[in-house]
């Protein structure tokens, strides 16, 4: 080698390639062939480019990996009274599921009133329980759309020890805030409906505490729909009204749409379909005054 450490003319290996190459010269004259070199076997500069060109299009339309989802096992299906829901979630290692101050569980009633053949508590199915954000989303993606169940039918949503009902005990002195729907704009139902469920489990209304549950009821043709608000005590009005208005807010309800909080015994006992209110959103003058027996 030479001082810039390239080999010289002199180098015994470019002499041997230098003989090898006149031998082969001279064999290819002497068979008759024409000398010319065999075409390399390789992409000429265009077709390289088109090919660098292909990949970078397919590493471009590939989509990008997505990052690890934080439940990783789901349940196929809801079934009919499962205990909680969030024991049959594989959460990942070292997550921390975002758990609820309440457990919570929801119901279906299938069937209006006077085409049920069975009573209406065995109409009533316990649906599933959930006492974690991540369960309450597993849960609530499995159930339908309020607005595409069959007329007379209702979802309940109530703390886990709190059965849906007038007779319990939570729930016998209580009452109800009442907002209607019209049936023409259905998606307003829905939206409705996920946005109390989200404030509901997320405890932002004030007086939370004071809050059994709530239902949206799909009714049957050419009659409204309706969600409620249940509460503990029908005679804390001052409570019941501070409920009411953060409903209104949070549904974004309009003043030409009366709201009504009615009482739990005043509704079971009445003898036709007007029910007697207690409050009213706008309110007005009077309420009807309600003294529970002892």
């Amino acid at each position: 080698m030479n001082e810039e450490g390239q080999m010289g003319v002199d180098s015994p290996f470019i002499e041997e390639m230098a003989e090898s190459s006149s031998a082969e010269t001279k064999l290819k004259k002497k068979s008759g062939s024409s000398g010319r070199p065999a075409r390399p076997h390789r992409f000429s500069e265009p077709a390289r480019r088109r090919s660098k060109k292909k990949t970078e299009k397919t590493e471009r339309s590939a989509p990008e990996k997505q990052p690890e989802a934080v439940v990783h096992s789901l349940p196929s299906s809801i079934e009919v009274n499962t205990v909680m829901i969030d024991d049959k979630i594989e959460f990942n290692p070292g997550f921390l599921p975002h758990r609820l101050q309440s457990p919570y569980a929801f119901w279906v009633l299938h069937g209006s009133r006077g085409e049920r053949k069975t009573s209406w508590e065995d109409c009533l199915k316990y649906l599933v329980s959930f006492r974690t954000v991540e369960g309450f989303w597993i849960s609530h993606r499995h159930m339908k759309a309020p607005s595409t169940l069959n007329g007379g039918s209702d979802y309940y949503i109530f703390k886990d020890d709190i059965k849906p009902t007038w007779e319990d005990d939570r729930n016998v002195k209580g009452g109800r805030w009442l907002v209607c729907f019209n049936q023409a704009k259905r998606e307003e139902l829905d939206c409705a409906w996920t946005d109390l469920l989200i404030a509901l489990i997320g405890e932002q209304f004030s007086e939370s505490e004071h809050i059994c549950g709530a239902a949206v009821s799909v009714g049957k043709r050419h009659k409204e729909d309706k969600i409620s608000i249940w509460t503990r005590d029908a005679t804390e009005d001052e409570r019941n009204m501070h409920i009411g208005m953060e409903m209104k807010n949070l549904l974004k309800i309009g003043d030409e749409v009366k709201m009504k909080y009615v009482v739990h015994k005043v509704s079971s006992s009445r003898s036709n379909s007007k029910l007697k209110t207690r409050l009213t959103i706008p309110s007005e003058d009077y309420f009807t005054p309600f003294d529970f027996d002892d």
